[in-house]
């Protein structure tokens, strides 16, 4: 950037030359015949000087505006090239809720290790009682990024990488007569397009059908049933400590109970093999979201920048 313009955008954050000229390490006298020769070359006042502290003019502060772009241009192209001139970062560790690990994970590692089979990546598993340590791991470093259902806390960046569609999964000795018109095969939950299929308006439909409940620990789920069904029935079992999710998805295969998964989780962890029913809700509240969250120091990294690209694209290919 040429000397004159971070001249005078010094003596726009001071709003007084005298000050600015201290930053600069120049004359007070020679910054304002410098802003003064400048101003005379463009036809017009950057500066009202008339005002105490100084006021920027209409056509003034189109000029810092552009100054200021170019500042933050130069500053993250500078971020960018001192990243690929340290030494090459050849670990990746990923922190992600088990709700969403074992079908997510497994497609962004495989095309990211791909494209970079010299960079080792780690996989921390988690779950809701712990999402507070993996954000504090991100800030401290320990963990590059985190997937999970719960956006961050304001000093971490949360992207949005997918909203998901939430599945009743229903053995097929519970579905009702009223409800058979809606339920979809597996192969039929495959599908690219889901967009022509009947989905559950009344709730209501699911009335007799019992579910394989969530453990008070399971937050978000408890409150997703809550919101779709209202009071609904749950099978005498329960299990505690609910850390890994699978065994939900064996009580539906094993025809225990009924129970509400992500699409991915359906289309990951059952088959057409199993006497199990789908169905889609058509309401709103049967989507979550998942976040992907970094720090923003890591934002610039080329490799971290990779994985959020891919991770977009696993899930707009599930959802």
């Amino acid at each position: 950037m040429e000397l004159i313009k971070k001249y005078i955008y010094e003596v726009y954050k001071e709003s007084n030359f005298t000050k600015a000229a201290r930053k600069l390490f120049i004359s007070q006298p020679a910054l304002s015949s410098a802003v003064s020769k400048y101003e005379k070359s463009l036809g017009f006042r950057i500066f009202d000087r008339s005002k105490n502290p100084l006021k920027v003019t209409a056509e003034g502060r189109i000029l810092i505006e552009s100054i200021a772009n170019i500042i933050n241009i130069e500053t993250l192209a500078e971020q960018e090239i001192s990243l690929m001139k340290r030494e090459p970062k050849n670990e990746i560790v990923i922190g992600a809720a088990t709700s969403v690990a074992y079908y997510l994970i497994p497609k962004i590692c495989a095309i990211f290790h791909k494209e970079n089979p010299s960079v080792s990546i780690k996989i921390d598993l988690g779950n809701t009682t712990i999402y507070g340590n993996f954000f504090k791991k991100v800030q401290n470093g320990t963990l590059d990024l985190v997937i999970d259902c719960i956006p961050t806390w304001d000093s971490l960046e949360s992207i949005v990488i997918c909203k998901e569609s939430m599945v009743v999964v229903v053995p097929e000795d519970m579905v009702s007569e009223r409800l058979k018109r809606y339920a979809l095969t597996y192969d039929e939950l495959q599908k690219v397009d889901l967009s022509d299929v009947v989905r559950v308006k009344d709730s209501s439909l699911f009335e007799d059908v019992s579910f394989a409940d969530f453990p008070p620990t399971s937050l978000i789920m408890k409150s997703k049933m809550k919101e779709l069904f209202g009071e609904y029935h749950t099978i005498p079992l329960v299990v505690f400590n609910h850390h890994n999710s699978i065994l939900h998805h064996s009580l539906a295969k094993e025809g225990v109970g009924a129970v509400l998964v992500s699409i991915g989780a359906a289309k990951a962890f059952f088959s057409n093999s199993d006497k199990v029913s789908f169905f889609l809700l058509d309401n709103e509240k049967a989507k979550r979201e998942i976040y992907l969250t970094v720090a923003d120091k890591n934002l610039n990294s080329p490799l971290i920048k990779r994985v959020v690209e891919i991770a977009k694209a696993v899930c707009e290919d599930i959802k």
